[in-house]
């Protein structure tokens, strides 16, 4: 029975991914494509729910105006963290609902993913606060 058990234990975890995997696999099967609409639509959706799920924000279909209002609010992401978030999603927004036919690729895949590893910096950094400061409810 405990075998089973370790098993089945084992099994599961080795289907979790984190939301570092996830928004690279995402991007990685965007990158090849045709910069348009569909495609910035979909870089900004994989980008907001990467932070939704890094940064265990509440879930949910939001505007980039009550996106940005979501990230600017919460210190663990950080000013400038969110700042650049902001500015990413709304040049999304601006080059998918842009009229110019031959508008410039903003090349929003490679800008996602040096803000995921921006992202990543910043999780990184506030780990030891987070272990620090479960260590100090424990005591």
């Amino acid at each position: 029975m405990a075998l089973v058990l370790w098993l089945i234990g084992r099994s599961q975890s080795k289907n979790i991914i984190s939301p570092e995997e996830q928004v690279r696999q995402a991007l990685a099967s965007l990158r090849q494509q045709p910069e348009d609409g569909a495609i910035l639509s979909r870089v900004s959706q994989v980008v907001r729910h990467y932070f939704i799920a890094a940064f265990q924000l509440p879930a949910g279909e939001f505007t980039t105006a009550e996106f940005g209002r979501l990230l600017s609010g919460r210190d663990q992401i950080g000013a400038e963290l969110a700042v650049t978030a902001i500015d990413f999603l709304r040049a999304c927004d601006a080059q998918k609902f842009s009229s110019a036919t031959a508008s410039v690729p903003i090349k929003a895949v490679d800008q996602a993913l040096n803000l995921i590893e921006r992202a990543e910096q910043r999780r990184a950094q506030l780990r030891p606060l987070a272990a620090t400061s479960t260590q100090g409810r424990r005591a």
